[in-house]
């Protein structure tokens, strides 16, 4: 597997080829500091997946995805940038990257979108060898309507839907989170953009209803000071796109631009987090643990014809 790396800051661009070559030893990494010197390469060597910052002297990051993504459409580019994702998706709308990187991101972010990128490429690459698409178990999901979607998502988010108001301050200072009401705007203007461009969305909810013997193992009487424990964990293991909120007994998530498989993959990093804490995820409401729920938002572009479909479950 290729991996090319573009970033006009060689600090930056050293550090990202230094995890990589660390965590993705079996990849082959080629770095470059130069946009033009990156396309040279990629035409003649070709490339797997792109990795490429978005501000850079002569050439864009997004400008060089079009000129990568002439040469073969299949290979998966991620973008890297300081930049609001939404301003970016309003000046180059469509799908011009398959990933998103918002600076600052964790390693293990890049590395999360990495492996979606890797896996991607090796499907493409099935797909033109036998002629014929291929789809994994539960990575598609029948689209649905925008209208549908949101008599989905309210009843799913139940009193944080109904809060949504413009005039509320973004962040809850006190969780460490965005406001309900924040959250609930931020998901109906997602919807509507995954909507346009024909995209998948998810939401995660977390009831943290079951933990009265887990929050008297850790010594917390409050349910407030669980939350907030329960919060810290979670938030280093998201997405900078991701939203959270809290409502008690409840945490919610919003995951944009996610399938069934990117579902599944923060799903299992969340749970990996809560247990390396002792802290258990149930299956059912009869067990003392985080029980988690999800339910997925697929929509074709605004052009195609619609299927009303959604998707929940839960998951251990």
């Amino acid at each position: 597997m290729l991996i090319v790396c573009v970033d006009d800051n060689q600090t930056m661009l050293d550090l990202t080829a230094d995890i990589l070559r660390l965590e993705r030893s079996e990849c082959e990494i080629h770095t470059f500091i130069s946009a033009k010197q990156a396309l040279g390469f990629i035409a003649e060597s070709g490339c797997d997946v792109l990795l490429t910052d978005f501000s850079m002297p002569g050439m864009n990051g997004v400008e060089l995805i079009n000129e990568v993504k002439a040469l073969d459409d299949t290979t998966y580019c991620i973008l890297v940038t300081g930049s609001s994702p939404y301003a970016l998706r309003e000046h180059y709308p469509g799908d011009v990257f398959d990933g998103l990187l918002k600076k600052p991101y964790s390693y293990k972010e890049l590395l999360s979108l990495l492996d979606v990128g890797v896996k991607a490429r090796e499907k493409h690459k099935l797909n033109r060898k036998q002629g014929a698409i291929v789809s994994e178990p539960g990575d598609q999901v029948p689209s649905m309507t925008l209208e549908s979607a949101i008599r989905e998502a309210r009843a799913f988010l139940s009193d944080v839907w109904d809060e949504a108001d413009f005039a509320v301050s973004p962040l809850d200072l006190e969780y460490g989170c965005r406001q309900p009401a924040y959250f609930a705007v931020r998901v109906k203007e997602e919807m509507k953009r995954a909507r346009r461009y024909g995209h998948s969305a998810c939401v995660i909810k977390m009831d943290l209803t079951n933990l009265s013997q887990v929050k008297a193992e850790f010594g917390l009487a409050q349910d407030t000071d669980f939350a907030k424990m329960v919060l810290r964990i979670v938030s280093p293991n998201l997405r900078s796109s991701d939203l959270v909120t809290y409502r008690n007994p409840r945490i919610f998530i919003f995951l944009p631009e996610t399938n069934e498989t990117g579902k599944t993959l923060i799903v299992n990093r969340l749970i990996n987090g809560l247990r390396s804490r002792g802290i258990l995820a149930a299956k059912d409401a009869d067990s003392a643990g985080v029980i988690f729920s999800t339910q997925i938002y697929s929509f074709k572009e605004e052009s195609a014809e619609e299927l009303p479909r959604s998707q929940s479950d839960s998951m251990s």
